[in-house]
């Protein structure tokens, strides 16, 4: 039986055929590449993303191929992951799933300031897009560091995207306070809410951060390329890779 295949988005509104499928993701590194490309579908920032709608009937698709793309990926990470890796995308995938669906409820509060602030994510697409491959850069460096510092450098890392989206929203897009306040809990129903629960002490208004000191130079990696361009979430899995779930007091 065929598969069908999802189209991807480019930049000049053109479409090119991807090889992901709607059928579940095997288990291999290479699908890791294409739920690379479904997160960068996913971001609304980048070429290869599902740019933001501009009213209640582009917000329609836009939801049917967000849900989609939620749960293409929620498959993968429950079969596919272990360890904390899994539980880091249990907790993401419920949220970013929570704040989609308040957002795509027809004629919610949600959807109205999610629509009313399109404009001002679409201006400043590229600066998030920017924002964000720095951050994987960043995040690369953090695979050669000891495992016990990976989990403190990864959050004060994180904490950065926040404020570089901040800025370029702000100075770069020119937003109103009232859309930043929609981007800035976009930020939050993606990777925030889940390294929240693994930061601990290293929180965003801690000086733990501070006292951690830089990412120690490491030359295999700064000439290495990080693997996935597109997703924060796999590079984050990466790091998160050599340790098991953390247990979780009721």
């Amino acid at each position: 039986m065929s598969l069908k295949k999802l189209k991807k988005s480019s930049t000049n509104g053109t479409t090119q055929q991807s090889n992901i499928t709607t059928s579940e993701l095997p288990c291999t590194k290479h699908a890791e590449s294409e739920v690379d490309f479904v997160f960068g579908r996913l971001s609304g920032y980048g070429n290869v993303s599902r740019p933001f709608p501009s009213d209640s009937i582009e917000l329609i698709d836009y939801c049917k191929g967000q849900i989609s793309d939620i749960r293409l990926i929620d498959s993968y990470a429950k079969r596919c992951k272990r360890g904390l890796p899994k539980q880091y995308f249990s907790i993401m995938l419920f949220t970013v799933r929570a704040n989609m669906q308040r957002i795509c409820k027809k004629n919610s509060k949600k959807a109205r300031q999610f629509l009313a602030a399109s404009g001002c994510m679409r201006r400043a697409s590229d600066y998030f897009d920017k924002c964000h491959r720095n951050l994987i850069e960043r995040l690369h460096q953090i695979k050669s560091v000891e495992d016990k510092k990976k989990i403190p450098f990864t959050c004060c890392e994180y904490y950065t995207l926040k404020k570089c989206f901040q800025d370029s929203g702000r100075n770069e897009a020119k937003c109103s306070e009232k859309d930043m306040e929609t981007v800035e809990e976009l930020i939050e129903s993606t990777s925030s809410n889940a390294l929240n629960f693994f930061c601990g002490e290293y929180a965003d208004d801690s000086d733990k951060c501070e006292k951690l000191g830089p990412i120690p130079k490491n030359s295999k990696a700064k000439k290495s390329r990080p693997k996935y361009m597109r997703s924060i979430s796999l590079t984050v899995a990466e790091i998160f890779d050599p340790f098991p779930e953390i247990a979780i007091n009721n």
